[in-house]
This record gives structure tokens, sequence and C-alpha cells, in this order.
């Protein structure tokens, strides 16, 4: 099987509840969340491509990226968290087209904080 990621940004501000992380990050703050979708299966014999990467922008920006771009996460997931995040993106993502050939997603948080969630 063959694997193709693509990357897609999305700023969201999100408020954290003061006992989540032992207060250090109550209240609300923002991030440039980069959001990692991979998809794969096998190569298309007449074109050399992977089928799923066909559609893969279209999708994740008309489901994901321009729902979620300037929103609260509040508003789309509780408690707000990049994990949390990370599991209503995959969740989506996989009620549409791609969602067969969905392999993960990562959600980027900082240059530190990665999350990643897969296919089971």
């Amino acid at each position: 099987m063959l694997t193709v990621a693509r990357a897609f940004k999305v700023s969201l501000v999100h408020e954290l509840a003061a006992d989540l992380i032992n207060g250090v990050f109550a209240g609300q703050h923002g991030h440039d969340f980069v959001i990692e979708v991979t998809v794969g299966g096998a190569l298309d014999s007449k074109n050399g491509v992977l089928p799923a990467r066909k559609n893969l922008t279209e999708i994740v920006n008309a489901t994901i990226v321009r729902p979620l771009d300037g929103q609260k996460l509040n508003d789309f997931v509780e408690p707000a968290s990049a994990e949390r995040l990370g599991e209503y993106v995959f969740n989506q993502l996989k009620a549409t087209e791609i969602g067969p050939e969905l392999i993960g997603v990562q959600i980027n948080e900082t240059r530190k904080n990665r999350y990643q969630f897969f296919k089971r």
C-alpha cells in the first residue's frame, strides 16, 4: 500500500477549563493548527497515482478547513483540545468519500506537540 499525506492550516481559538491542565493554560487562546491527512491504497494502473489523492484537497477544504478556520473550537468539540480536534477531523473525514482510504490524521498544535489518529 502507498500512502500520501497532505497538510492544511486552520486557525482556531479555544477556551480551556482551569482544571484541564492544572490551570496552566486556562482561558482563551489560539493556535495555527497544521492538520495532516493521510490516505492510502493501491496505485491506479492507468495513471500511476493514488485514487484517494484526486479529491483530497477539495474534500478536506469543504469538510474541515472552511467550516473551522477562524472559529472557536469549543463550538465543535468539548472539551476543546488538540486531541479532540484530531478525533473530530478523523470522524468527519471518515464520513466522506475518502473515508475508506483514510489512514490517519495528525494535528500539529505546536512545533513540539503532535497528536496522531489512525484507522483501527
